[in-house]
């Protein structure tokens, strides 16, 4: 299924969200939105700071300029993870993150009742459904959640890979889309600062305990306090293991009900 044209565009919460932006942090939103719609992860940009200032052509200083604006109002969820390059800014519209999850997670839900609906139907005749229309399925299942390689839960999972197979390269390579995954459910559900989670990985595989311990994202984020805490003990952690949240005060943005400061200069 080809990507949709166009999305919904809400004047009134366009307004009441965007009145306490500059005019050239406004003009960098409405491009931002654009190519968040059109981006493999829909409501998700990810890029250097060289690469967001081309595509949304604008100077360095304009564009964080607005990312500041877009963090301290919460129109926008913003996260930086540093690499051994460069640094990724990750940059987040909540409403059109969330309903790109709900239309995902209810082609999963079609998908799967028609897969077993399909077996129910062969299973009357003792017959199987065609490796045909299981593949499609099975393909269309998979576009569900898919993570680009310069996104930041894909690189997480992919450092952790890549620690393994440094002492193992004979380790069965996983499915790093599922890993990715695992991350994603670190930032988004356990409020796990990205750059954090780096260093929980990279601290883990230098330890000569948890390195034979820790040989998935899953088991990553089911035992993360414990390694953080061990981390911290070590005297290698950083100050934080979850994500700073801002102040919640003041006003609240009508598009998604999430609430944001209102007593900025900019």
């Amino acid at each position: 299924m080809g990507k949709a044209p166009a999305f919904q565009f809400y004047p009134g919460d366009w307004i009441q969200d965007t009145r306490i932006l500059t005019p050239m942090t406004r003009g960098i939103w409405i491009d931002m939105l654009c190519f968040m719609w059109r981006s493999e992860e829909r409501g998700k940009l990810s890029g250097t700071e060289c690469q967001l200032a081309r595509i949304l052509s604008c100077e360095k200083e304009e564009l964080r300029a607005a990312i500041a604006e877009l963090s301290v109002t919460k129109i926008a969820d913003v996260t930086f993870c540093n690499t051994d390059e460069t640094v990724i800014i990750t940059i987040i519209n909540r409403r059109m993150h969330r309903e790109d999850n709900k239309r995902k997670s209810t082609l999963y839900r079609v998908q799967k009742h028609r897969n077993s609906r399909a077996k129910r139907e062969c299973n009357a005749d003792v017959t199987h459904p065609s490796s045909s229309s299981s593949s499609i399925i099975d393909k269309d299942i998979t576009k569900v959640i898919s993570f680009s390689s310069s996104s930041v839960e894909y690189r997480n999972a992919d450092l952790l890979l890549q620690k393994i197979t440094e002492r193992n390269p004979n380790f069965k390579k996983p499915d790093l889309q599922k890993w990715a995954k695992d991350i994603d459910l670190m930032i988004r559900a356990d409020h796990r600062d990205p750059e954090t989670i780096r260093a929980v990985i990279e601290w883990c595989q230098n330890d000569s305990f948890w390195q034979n311990n820790i040989l998935s994202t899953k088991k990553l984020r089911d035992k993360f306090d414990q390694l953080y805490l061990k981390m911290k003990g070590n005297g290698n952690g950083r100050d934080t293991g979850r994500a700073i949240k801002a102040p919640e005060k003041a006003g609240r943005a009508w598009s998604d009900g999430a609430e944001y400061p209102v007593d900025h200069e900019f």
